[in-house]
């Protein structure tokens, strides 16, 4: 087996000799490379992460129990409630009324839209693919190394992949094998460290509010903003000197595992990804039977895949195009889930020769076909 693999393929034949024919796609599978792919992989990971941020809304405005809808109907009933209040004893005609509530429907269903697009995508797919960029993706040469390794973070190898069309980077996957765990790391810019009240920054004495057009004003809305924030922070620090009396101890800083450990005869993929404009046109297949060859070739038995609730495209091809098996699913929160697949190397590759086998009948049987045609 061969560690890359290329073809061409034809746009389309032509029907006659006046017809023009398209040029051929050349579709390459190759290892990566560190100096001419990073970026372009690194692209590819967060691209096609952050697509996934409208089925993130999706999923918590049909979830249940409805929060989201029951909240967004709760705040809509009282912004018209208010409405009323305000606007009917104006005595405004009844067209002028029907308008406003249209034109409030309008701005509360876009806002709340742009709101939950806004939240899904900062506080949910962008920490996870900032956790990618912080480990395996920001070395995907160290995490996936191609020669057998073993030092003190256990012993590993693994190997990943691109797929190009036209020498464009379209496709990536990567397959690993560690026999420690792998600790998540997490940048030290990502950390907010916690500021206790008496360690707030005043805003009324800031010089900002002395050299402002209406310094007065601006006085009175800094310190209402310092009197708020003193406020909310100090009934924190209640709250947590409270629970650090009772402990009289730190909480322990808790070390989170990004990817559990392997037997020698398992292994996982990892980042499987195709360029969006080139989805739906069966380029995941080659990426993940390159992973399953790999697998093959190096004795491993299992191959272990991991998706969450975002990835729900990706499942469908594990599941009903490669015979990839549900193990588990956890819920680790309101909305987010993690399930784990698993696909039996030696039996997948068996119904791969099966197939094939099956293939070369049916190509036989039409070859011979057409040799008795021309007896006939």
């Amino acid at each position: 087996m061969n560690s890359s693999s290329s073809k061409s393929v034809k746009g389309a034949s032509p029907t006659s000799s006046s017809s023009s024919e398209k040029p051929e796609a050349k579709v390459e599978l190759r290892p990566y490379f560190e100096d001419r792919d990073r970026k372009y992989v690194q692209y590819l990971f967060y691209s096609t992460y952050l697509n996934q941020v409208p089925r993130g809304v999706k999923l918590r405005v049909l979830s249940w129990p409805p929060v989201v809808s029951t909240v967004w109907l709760a705040l809509f009933g009282l912004l018209i409630q208010t409405t009323i209040k305000v606007v009917g004893p104006m005595g405004w005609p009844w067209f002028m009324m029907m308008g406003l509530y249209g034109a409030l429907t309008f701005v509360s269903v876009g806002g709340g839209l742009a709101f939950l697009l806004w939240y899904v995508d900062r506080f949910d797919v962008s920490e996870r693919v900032l956790d990618g960029i912080d480990n395996d993706m920001g070395d995907i040469e160290s995490f996936y190394p191609t020669k057998y390794r073993d030092d003190d973070d256990g012993a590993s190898k693994g190997q990943f992949w691109v797929l190009t069309v036209n020498d464009e980077v379209v496709g990536c996957i990567g397959v690993d094998q560690h026999t420690k765990p792998v600790t998540k790391k997490v940048d030290p810019s990502r950390l907010r460290n916690y500021v206790r009240a008496s360690e707030q920054p005043s805003m009324a004495s800031s010089s900002a509010i002395a050299h402002a057009e209406w310094p007065r004003t601006a006085y009175v809305l800094a310190r209402i903003d310092d009197l708020v924030r003193q406020v909310l922070v100090g009934a924190t620090d209640l709250v947590r000197d409270r629970i650090t009396s009772k402990t009289d101890t730190e909480p322990a800083q808790v070390t989170e595992i990004l990817f559990p450990v392997h037997e020698k005869n398992e292994a996982s993929l990892r980042r499987l990804a195709v360029k969006t404009e080139y989805q739906g046109h069966g380029l995941s297949t080659p990426l993940l039977k390159r992973v399953g060859f790999w697998a093959y070739k190096e004795n491993i038995d299992y191959l272990y895949a991991e998706t969450d609730e975002l990835q729900y495209e990706l499942e469908q091809i594990l599941e009903k195009r490669h015979g990839y098996k549900l193990v588990s699913r956890t819920k680790l929160g309101w909305y987010k889930t993690k399930s784990v697949w698993k696909l039996d190397v030696k039996f997948w590759m068996q119904q791969l020769e099966e197939e094939r086998a099956k293939q070369q009948e049916l190509d036989d049987q039409r070859k011979e076909d057409e040799e008795l045609k021309e007896y006939e």
